[in-house]
């Protein structure tokens, strides 16, 4: 089952099951042992669980840590609430984003992936993948799509008719909270200039390939970008 429909379709049963305990009344009863919760929160504390357990059963464990940071920030105060903290704020959201970044990058070396062919669909500018696994084909016929967004999900970009690239395009990427790999032809020459805030990046700083020349510009917050030569 893709990511996608597992995804929503835990959380449609997810929020089946909130509604069923509010119509038989428990609801108020739980939500006044953990304190106030907003509607919103709770809606948005369901997405992010959803996506963490679409993504367990689909054994990409690395995927789990930053929906789950989000939700104990979500619900930090319940939290101290129901364990009887004098103080609201248990940790620093920094600490806590630091400390999922760092789960994810051990638990994606430890336990990588595995590839998995997926049916080419063709983008004319930009690439966006947002609590998804996708793999993004650069067509080097016409360098499209020349922008690649990453939200919270999982991406992998190859080059296809390397052989009609003439060089001097620029790939742009945008990688927030989410794994992003870029696979390079060897023989280009690789120019890289990426912003990294409190992120991991994983690549050379050029490299001169004697072949075409590619720039990979862009920006890469609190997530994984690695750069290889195939």
């Amino acid at each position: 089952m893709k990511t996608g429909k597992l995804f929503w379709g835990l959380g449609f049963l997810l929020a089946a099951v909130l509604i069923i305990l509010d119509v038989v009344g428990v609801m108020p009863t739980l939500l006044g042992a953990v304190g106030e919760v907003s509607v919103f929160a709770l809606i948005l504390g369901l997405l992010l669980l959803s996506y963490a357990i679409a993504r367990l059963c689909r054994g990409k464990i690395s995927a789990i840590f930053f929906p789950l940071a989000f939700i104990f920030m979500l619900f930090e105060k319940n939290i101290a609430y129901l364990c009887g903290l004098e103080s609201e704020n248990i940790v620093n959201n920094w600490l806590v984003l630091l400390i999922a970044l760092l789960l994810h990058i051990g638990f994606a070396i430890l336990l990588p992936s595995k590839r998995i062919r997926r049916k080419h669909v063709k983008c004319s500018v930009k690439s966006n993948n947002t609590f998804n696994s996708s793999t993004v084909y650069v067509d080097c016929a016409s360098f499209t799509p020349n922008i690649v967004e990453n939200r919270l999900g999982e991406c992998t970009v190859h080059f296809q008719n390397i052989e009609q690239y003439k060089g001097e395009q620029t790939l742009n990427v945008s990688n927030e909270l989410g794994a992003m790999t870029i696979n390079v032809p060897s023989s280009w020459t690789l120019i890289i200039d990426v912003d990294n805030s409190l992120g991991a990046v994983e690549s050379p700083s050029s490299h001169d390939g004697g072949g075409p020349t590619l720039y990979i510009k862009g920006d890469n917050r609190l997530g994984a970008l690695e750069i290889n030569f195939v």
